[in-house]
């Protein structure tokens, strides 16, 4: 250090030309002056090189940061009642920051500053704190420890990352208190997404989440990244409550244009509880999709139960389908942990004008990549059952076997061979053979029945009756 004193004798002045401070862990160096010796002012300008928190936490106990630091430091005013003005870098991004420090009784600040591309969690020594942040800040507060600190706080985010999501923007008004948050407001955009709301928000393991959060998004997989390819437009008011490592959420979701792998429908509305959020959460919802499109099925509506839990979804279903007068029920499963998609469908009940066909306890049919695989399949209807073992594919070469019980095949052959321009498409229905049959039997008719069931497909046309059987 070169430096030389100045004034009275009883309160001298030190003027520092060159400070140099090497502890090891730290390296400062800079120039200033201490006024009067007696009540000592500082007006110091250092530069770290770097500033190491071992150094720090022996005159500031409850310091945060857990990483060097480097960069120029102002610090002016009597040593318990400092000024300081910052421009910092370190392993985790840069901090400037501007505020006064007051140590008289304990510690209280009131600091403004900025950050570019700060890794919250490398900076404070938690790498599960996904935060990195770019923005302002100004917190108004004391305590010399985490569970003492009490302060105001006001956030202004740019483009940054929290936890799971790419913000574009974001603010908060509120106040800290030990490890929690307890925001009046909160306000996040992502790309396609706005997240509003207000409440407590614990900031570590055992911290207590109970918050309001309204979500307007244009596309939810933004928001629900970890559930695949989703897309869909959302809107939702949610519930949360929980702790910082676990927290459930509970809300009226509506969400239109939904597109899931193969599934399509125009909108959904109902109830969603989502439990265990941060780590391996599952997922309840009860509601309705209407005009929805799946493995071939279209239905104008479709009343649901869905579990969702380790990258599977169960869900029970009543179908109103866009057929006239048709309707299904089913049970099945949706997994999308492999590297694709797989829809199981254990149970289906499927209702026409012309009858009722069930799919049988123990069969299964699975959807996965253009093929269909049946498996003990067994269809009925009306004392009718259709089995069916193998695979059917969309695209390429299918290997499916099939066997009749009390199914009137023979009624199907004799359509197909009546189906020809000489059979009874001859026939200009004219009733010049009702008139000439001798028996009074009305041909006519009976070949227009013929004709109506090669349509519909079915062989089941109305008896023809003899005058006489009446």
């Amino acid at each position: 250090m070169r430096a030389h004193v100045t004034g009275p004798a009883g309160n001298p002045t030190l003027a520092m030309e060159e400070l140099r401070v090497d502890t090891g862990p730290s390296r400062l160096s800079g120039s200033g002056r201490i006024a009067s010796l007696r009540d000592p002012v500082l007006e110091l300008d250092l530069v770290a090189d770097p500033l190491a928190p071992v150094d720090v936490r022996q005159y500031v106990p409850a310091w945060p940061i857990d990483v060097p630091v480097s960069g120029p430091i102002r610090v002016a005013g009597p040593p318990r009642q400092l000024a300081i003005d910052a421009d910092l870098s370190s392993p985790a991004g840069g901090i400037v920051a501007q505020g006064s420090i007051d140590l008289r009784q304990g510690l209280a600040y009131d600091v403004e500053g900025t950050t570019r591309g700060l890794d919250v969690g490398r900076l404070i020594g938690r790498p599960s704190v996904d935060l990195v942040l770019t923005g302002s800040y100004a917190i108004d507060g004391r305590g010399t420890s985490e569970r003492e600190l009490d302060a105001l706080v006001a956030v202004e985010l740019g483009r940054s990352r929290i936890y799971r999501w790419d913000v574009l923007s974001g603010e908060t008004r509120g106040r800290l208190v030990g490890r929690e948050y307890r925001a009046d407001t909160v306000q996040v955009r992502l790309s396609t997404t706005v997240m509003g709301g207000e409440g407590t928000f614990g900031l570590a393991r055992g911290g207590r989440i109970d918050a309001s959060v309204d979500l307007e998004s244009e596309n939810l997989g933004e928001v629900w990244p970890g559930i695949g390819e989703i897309s869909t437009r959302a809107r939702a008011d949610v519930e949360l409550a929980g702790t910082f490592r676990s927290f459930d959420a509970t809300g009226d979701l509506v969400a239109g244009d939904l597109v899931y792998g193969g599934f399509r429908a125009d909108s959904f509305v109902g109830d969603v509880q989502m439990t265990g959020i941060g780590g391996a959460f599952d997922m309840h919802a009860d509601g309705t999709f209407h005009t929805l499109s799946v493995a071939g099925v279209e239905a104008d509506t479709a009343a649901v139960t869905l579990e969702y839990a380790e990258s599977r979804i169960d869900l029970v279903a009543d179908l109103d389908l866009a057929s006239e007068g048709s309707s299904a029920s089913l049970v099945g499963a949706i997994d999308f942990s492999g590297p694709v998609t797989e829809t199981r469908l254990t149970s289906l009940t499927y209702t026409t004008p012309d009858g009722t066909w069930r799919v049988e306890e123990g069969s299964e049919l699975v959807l996965a990549g253009g093929r269909v695989t049946a498996s003990n399949l067994r269809v009925t209807q009306d004392g009718q059952t259709l089995r069916a073992e193998g695979v059917f594919a969309f695209e390429g070469e299918s290997d499916l076997q099939f066997a009749a019980e009390n199914i009137q095949l023979e009624d199907v052959a004799r359509l197909e061979i009546l189906n020809d321009r000489e059979g009874v498409w001859r026939c200009r229905t004219i009733f010049n053979c009702t008139e000439a049959c001798p028996r009074e039997i009305r041909i006519t008719k009976a070949i227009g029945e013929v004709k109506k069931a090669i349509l519909k497909g079915s062989a089941r046309a109305e008896p023809i009756r003899h005058p006489a059987m009446e």
